[in-house]
């Protein structure tokens, strides 16, 4: 897996569609930056941020072989 994911590549590995994609790019406790130009998701900082609380496990749902919690 990549360090950095695409807004794409996150939506084929989450299952979301663009809706979603957009409410988690835009949420505070997010991890995604804006500093490459189109955002990007450091890899490593999203599956911290999914294992941080069920919660967030619930607001993505993995595809296999990957899966939260």
């Amino acid at each position: 897996m990549p360090p950095l994911l695409t807004r794409k590549q996150f939506m084929d590995i989450t299952g979301v569609g663009p809706t979603k994609c957009n409410e988690l790019f835009n949420r505070g406790d997010f991890p995604v930056t804006r500093e490459l130009g189109h955002p990007k998701v450091p890899t490593k900082m999203f599956f911290d941020w999914l294992y941080a609380s069920a919660q967030n496990a619930q607001e993505v749902r993995m595809k296999y072989p990957y899966s939260a919690i």
